[in-house]
């Protein structure tokens, strides 16, 4: 969470609603940010204007505003501090993007709610179709939007005092519950799809962005979530791996009968190359080796490379990813390395390890053996940059660009370019950033929302 303090002029102690009032603001095309539901904090009024630009004062307004622009993906949080001089203190604004169109604003510091807890979200015109709710420490409804009627047929006073885990598949049970998790000790951001059950026994997919807030104290207040329907878009995806599994499987039955043939050739060339003498034929016939070798080699690719997007991405943990690679045994022996990636997880295409593989094999090919090999990784406003180092000689400006390209096999070879189709399926991007003559660096730059820390 990044903090950024804004100028603005004092502010007077009547204009401002009770600590811990959360507002769900829908923010227009025009910059007017509407008010869809609230609620309320310690002795405030329940009345609700038609937006925050009539509610608050205006420098109060153009803080939010400007904390809202940064904003812009499920999930993010910033937290933003409005001068108020006549206490001698800041007051605090903490912004949370809850879907692409909603948004919460936490109104000052000390984060709690009238009563400690069984207020409900009050709702007004301009109601978001995401079910926004309210849950405590074990997921049971405080509050919901009359949204979730047509989300899955039940009203918001059917869901007061019920839990979440209720609706939820069994299958999905303990991801949503490892996800959640981390949330209750920290300010932390969950998004997940999962199945949940509808007043007619159905289940449909959904996605949930749970985001949590504590009290100045430090103790946990309140987890809001915003749930939207993503079982048209799921079912899909879910046809799309389908046909792409069965044309996998008829890719391998025929790359198999191809390399069939191709061995048969090939040992027919090598017969072929030790009865003949003539040197211009022999000449001919070592080409045709050649260009069979080329053909095994283009097979042989696309069979480790078939399984992209086949099963849908997951958060995978880095550091066993790695030690997998370096134990494989065109590595073992031959490569040191230091590595500082415990905890770390990445949201990624299930081929990730092939994305290690490759720039490990190119550090040992341009670094030979006993290259030093480093893992290492630093979160970042756009979100967290995890660096893999060497101390081979470097890769020449001029060839930055050209390894990930598709035409840039002559040197290193299709991997680096499958590797960065791999880790774009889920806005993943690569680079590479070292100095020529003092080893490569490859940085992979994984969005605010695409990355999990956990203790080691």
């Amino acid at each position: 969470m990044r903090n950024q303090t804004i100028e603005k002029t004092v502010l007077h102690p009547n204009d401002f609603p009770a600590a811990g009032t959360i507002f769900q603001v829908l923010p227009d095309n025009v910059g007017t940010l509407q008010i869809v539901g609230i609620i309320p904090g310690q002795g405030s009024d329940t009345t609700i204007p038609e937006s925050l630009d009539l509610l608050l004062p205006l420098p109060a307004v153009d803080a939010i505003k400007d904390l809202i622009d940064q904003v812009s993906r499920p999930g993010d949080i910033h937290s933003g501090y409005v001068p108020y001089e006549r206490k001698g203190q800041d007051i605090r604004v903490v912004v949370t993007r809850l879907s692409d169109s909603t948004v919460t604003v936490t109104w000052g510091d000390q984060i709690t709610l009238a009563g400690g807890g069984s207020e409900s979200i009050h709702l007004c015109h301009g109601d978001s179709p995401d079910v926004i709710s309210r849950h405590d420490l074990d997921l049971t409804f405080g509050s919901a939007t009359p949204s979730s009627f047509s989300l899955f047929g039940y009203r918001p006073s059917e869901l007061n005092g019920t839990s979440l885990l209720n609706y939820i598949h069994p299958e999905d049970l303990s991801r949503v519950k490892s996800c959640c998790e981390p949330l209750f000790s920290g300010p932390e951001v969950c998004r997940i799809r999962y199945r949940l059950k509808n007043n007619l026994g159905e289940y449909r997919w959904v996605e949930s962005v749970f985001t949590s807030t504590f009290r100045s104290d430090g103790t946990f207040s309140v987890m809001m979530a915003s749930t939207r329907e993503m079982d048209t878009i799921v079912r899909a995806e879910q046809a799309a791996r389908g046909a792409n599994a069965k044309l996998n499987l008829l890719n391998g039955i025929i790359r198999h009968d191809i390399m069939n043939q191709l061995t048969g050739l090939m040992g027919y060339l090598d017969i072929q190359l030790e009865l003949t003498e003539d040197e211009d034929a022999r000449l001919l016939i070592t080409k045709e080796q050649t260009l069979a070798a080329n053909i095994k080699y283009l097979a042989d690719f696309t069979r480790d490379y078939q399984g992209i997007g086949v099963e849908p991405p997951e958060f995978i943990d880095v550091d066993a990813v790695v030690y997998k690679v370096l134990s494989r045994h065109e590595f073992r022996e031959k490569i040191r390395y230091e590595k500082s990636i415990s905890g770390l997880f990445i949201y990624v295409d299930r081929m990730f390890e092939q994305v290690v593989f490759e720039i490990v094999s190119n550090s040992l090919l341009y670094g030979g053996e006993q290259v030093m090999i480093n893992f290492s990784y630093e979160v970042t406003d756009e979100g967290l940059t995890l660096t893999i180092d060497d101390t081979g000689p470097g890769i020449a400006d001029s060839e930055k660009e050209r390894i990930f390209s598709r035409t840039g096999r002559d040197s290193y070879g299709h991997g680096l370019y499958m590797a960065t189709e791999i880790l774009d399926l889920t806005g993943i991007r690569i680079r590479e950033t070292g100095v020529a003559g003092h080893g490569a660096r490859f940085e992979i730059l994984v969005p605010r929302d695409g990355y999990r820390l956990t203790p080691a």
